[in-house]
């Protein structure tokens, strides 16, 4: 039987009660939510993923300015995540700037392009922190996005500038790719 330091149960733990603030989130529950991914960074300060969740609380909530702080810290901590630059665009929509939103879906394109073929964000573990940012790879010269949610948000984004032609194009690949997606 091999000792454990503790680690790996606080790493559990940390799960665990990470997936009761997604609990909180989907029942709308948004201060609570908060609470539980607060709780979840505390136990494991390398989890990543409850810090962009904990920003998704605070956009549906309607906390803009708190969202849009936790989400530029999220971008920081997770170098090579596209997800926390497509929360912050659709932010951006939100309070009306629609460039500072195309200039986020930017960025989450970019980094979708830069992931390996494999479609995965680099990191030591699920959820934690990436060395550096990835390095593009095509498809016969053409971008790669794997992401349904990247997708969703460049469609919103487009429709905001009044593009609907390619608002509708990046919607209807955004659906290839995942068939339950929804616009955000």
């Amino acid at each position: 039987m091999q000792e454990s330091d503790g680690s790996s149960v606080g790493l559990g733990l940390a799960y665990v009660v990470g997936n009761l603030g997604r609990v909180e989130l989907a029942r709308r529950k948004f201060e609570s939510a908060v609470e539980w991914f607060d709780k979840a960074r505390k136990l494991d300060p390398g989890a990543i993923r409850v810090v962009y969740e904990r920003g998704v609380a605070h956009l549906r909530a309607g906390e803009i300015d708190e969202a849009v702080r936790v989400f530029e810290k999220a971008a920081v901590l997770h170098v090579g995540d596209p997800i926390p630059h497509a929360n912050l665009a659709l932010c951006w929509l939100k309070l009306g700037m629609t460039n500072k939103a195309q200039d986020a879906i930017g960025k989450a394109v970019q980094l979708c392009q830069a992931m390996p073929d494999d479609g995965k964000i680099p990191a030591t573990t699920f959820g934690r922190s990436a060395v550096k940012a990835p390095q593009p790879t095509k498809v016969e010269d053409k971008p790669v996005i794997r992401s349904p949610f990247v997708q969703a948000v460049r469609a919103r984004v487009h429709a905001a500038r009044g593009e609907f032609e390619k608002a509708a194009e990046v919607a209807a690949e955004a659906v290839r790719l995942d068939p339950a997606t929804s616009l955000p």
